[in-house]
């Protein structure tokens, strides 16, 4: 198996491809938020109900960037975070073996 900087390099890693949260607690909520949109939408006249649907799917078109980000900015803490541990307060030179 190659190293994970050439998975991603070469494309075969993609956090965000496999990202799902496995909480129960998550997926009581997502089948509510489902139902209580599913039941909204019933109360919609046609045009209103298209029209709504355009909307959630512009605003769905903005979750991947703000997924992104989030990585990006955790991606960053986790590296300040290992650089932190690995380098010593007094002197802030790295720690050698």
């Amino acid at each position: 198996m190659d190293s994970i900087l050439k998975q991603l390099y070469n494309g075969d890693l993609c956090p965000a491809d496999q990202f799902h949260p496995y909480l129960e607690a998550y997926e009581t909520k997502q089948k509510e938020n489902f139902a209580r949109y599913d039941e909204f939408i019933k109360k919609l006249s046609p045009p209103l109900a298209q029209e709504f649907n355009e909307i959630m799917d512009e605003h769905l078109e903005t979750i991947p960037f703000e997924m992104e980000e989030m990585f990006c900015a955790s991606f960053q803490m986790g590296a300040r975070f290992m650089l932190e541990m690995l380098t010593d307060k007094e002197t802030g030179n790295p720690f050698t073996a």
